[in-house]
């Protein structure tokens, strides 16, 4: 009896061995699942570099912006307004910024690469309570100007040319 498990036993060790890897393997997918190692992903820009996808997808929305911005219709503003706001969400996204809303993402995307939003987040502001009100209309001189700034924020993260 005990011979056999002598003769067996280099079985029971492969099996252990292989046993043991796959779950370091899974465990180490789940620590890099919930950041567990911490630190600040710098990943962003290159995603554009090594991905030109994003960048042609967000400069088509862009340009679906512009044609928006360039009708006579006062509701096409608004629209082009708030296609924009989408954009710089989903950019803010791409570049790292965390946070439920759009507004914890400005906070806590990392400003070194892509400037100050603090003028952005003004006008921002300001036009979606604008939006909100009753008629929701918004003056074409005022969706040119944070489409502007939406424009410069979003060239600084490498989003559209």
């Amino acid at each position: 009896m005990i011979s056999w498990f002598l003769d067996t036993l280099w079985l029971f060790k492969t099996i252990g061995v292989i046993v043991s890897v796959v779950f370091f393997i899974l465990a180490v997918q789940f620590m890099i699942r919930m950041d567990y190692f911490g630190g600040t992903k710098r990943y962003g820009m290159n995603l554009i570099r090594k991905h030109p996808s994003t960048s042609e997808v967000m400069e088509s929305m862009w340009k679906k912006v512009l044609k928006l911005i360039s009708s006579k219709n006062p509701e096409d503003w608004k629209k082009a307004v708030l296609l924009a706001d989408t954009i710089f969400d989903e950019s803010l996204r791409i570049v790292g910024g965390k946070g439920k809303t759009i507004e914890e993402r400005i906070q806590t995307v990392n400003t070194e690469t892509i400037g100050s939003l603090e003028e952005l987040s003004g006008l921002r502001a300001t036009m979606l309570h604008t939006l909100k009100e009753e008629q929701g209309l918004v003056s074409r001189e005022d969706a040119k100007t944070i489409l502007r700034a939406y424009r410069s924020a979003l060239r600084r993260m490498s989003m559209i040319s």
